[in-house]
């Protein structure tokens, strides 16, 4: 089964489905998806006013809630905070759409240094994740070291922050 099959076959209905980079594209998109499916939404991009746009429509597609998140995802605290807000909100957090990313628009001769890029994306996934984990598995104090053990797998979150 492919990943998005999965994804859109699971009934979400009443579920928090956290989506960063929601403003435009495909963020955008799988808001629209998740609200036509009854998904309670949380919708973070650094676009306020265009997050405002897109809640507006997903809840004419049909989600019960949705709470807008004005948030940069390069930065640690931000992910730390539209988690924190997620959970206080809802009092869960059940999905993460970790979408958010950067582009550079020129012509491919004239990229500079294009593995630049790697990193910040991978940083981004990294703290949305981390952020996440963390109020998961220790909703009192989600930012201490803690451990999680389910179904044979080990989940260990450090105190350390990605840099």
């Amino acid at each position: 089964m492919s990943i998005l099959s999965s994804i859109f076959s699971e009934n979400v209905a009443g579920k928090v489905v956290l989506i960063t980079g929601a403003s435009s594209g495909i963020g955008e998109h799988l808001a629209y998806e998740y609200a036509r499916r009854g998904a309670c939404l949380v919708l973070v991009a650094r676009r306020e006013t265009r997050l405002r746009e897109v809640a507006e429509r997903a809840c004419g597609f049909g989600s019960p809630e949705v709470v807008v998140v004005r948030a940069d995802v390069s930065k640690v605290d931000d992910c730390r905070r539209f988690v924190d807000e997620t959970v206080n909100h809802f009092g869960r957090l059940d999905h993460l759409l970790n979408n958010a990313g950067v582009a550079s628009v020129c012509k491919f001769e004239d990229a500079t240094d294009i593995t630049k890029l790697v990193p910040v994306m991978m940083k981004k996934a990294a703290r949305g994740r981390e952020s996440s984990l963390g109020c998961k598995y220790n909703r009192a104090k989600p930012w201490e070291e803690h451990e999680a053990v389910g179904n044979d797998v080990r989940l260990v979150l450090e105190k350390k922050e990605v840099e």
